[in-house]
């Protein structure tokens, strides 16, 4: 959200997954981001948004996985 955008309400949006995200893990000076409020605080409202990364727009409910650990040979056939 651009910087003098006011008066609105985000709720409900699900982001997680999104090229921009995935381009930053891949290439990490692309600084990708799912919601990136640049709006003065306060001027806009969030509710209940789940998102992976934020920048000034509360994004709780959705923690990054680790992949599955590869399984260890025990020496066994």
């Amino acid at each position: 959200m651009a910087k003098g955008v006011n008066g609105n309400v985000f709720r409900r949006n699900l982001v997680v997954g999104n090229p921009p995200l995935q381009i930053d893990l891949d290439h990490p000076d692309a600084n990708g981001l799912d919601i990136k409020n640049l709006a003065e605080e306060g001027t806009n409202t969030f509710r209940r948004n789940i998102c992976l990364t934020s920048v000034h727009a509360p994004c709780p409910a959705v923690k990054r996985q680790q992949p599955d650990p590869q399984p260890q040979s025990d020496g066994k056939r």
